[in-house]
């Protein structure tokens, strides 16, 4: 008996190139920046509802996590505190950074002691006057090219600055960066 191969494998081309495509071909859609938009804004909703933080929260959470909702819910679930640390999310007002004139103020970057500057103050402890903050996060900004993960000039120190604290010090310029 003579065995003829059928011509007709049942695969066509498409499914032979998807089967061997290499470990880092991988299929993608370029998006329009407001679907992009519309779906952080989806996800931050939805996080902001099941953690029961603001959706401005949510989003600082969802970018510290790589927009991974299922990864961010479980690592809260267990630690809440380390991610929102990480995030730079402070969930107490209380310990939200202000500006405010302290008496006896010495700011610790520019060693000026002059009290009718305003100084803001992290929840770490570092508080420098508005001044040097906001050339230290405009250069970050700027020159360093980072608008997330911005930390604390303490020396050594991991607290996170969030949106809302940047806001604060820096020029509409600087933050639509």
């Amino acid at each position: 008996m003579d065995f003829e191969p059928a011509d007709d494998t049942g695969f066509t081309d498409m499914d032979y190139e998807k089967l061997n495509k290499k470990p880092f071909e991988v299929d993608f859609t370029v998006l329009p920046l407001e679907d992009i938009i519309a779906a952080q804004n989806k996800a931050a909703s939805h996080v902001a509802g099941i953690l029961g933080v603001t959706v401005d929260q949510a989003k600082e959470l969802l970018r510290s996590s790589k927009w991974n909702k299922e990864r961010l819910i479980e690592r809260y679930m267990d630690k809440p505190d380390e991610i929102l640390d990480q995030a730079g999310v402070v969930l107490d007002a209380a310990q939200a950074p202000v500006l405010k004139h302290r008496q006896g103020f010495l700011c610790g970057i520019c060693f000026d002691d002059d009290t009718t500057e305003p100084a803001l103050e992290l929840r770490c402890g570092h508080a420098y006057c508005q001044a040097c903050y906001e050339h230290y996060v405009t250069m970050k900004i700027v020159e360093e090219g980072q608008c997330r993960n911005i930390l604390c000039p303490g020396a050594g120190c991991k607290v996170v600055l969030d949106e809302q604290t940047i806001s604060k010090v820096v020029q509409e310029p600087a933050m639509a960066k």
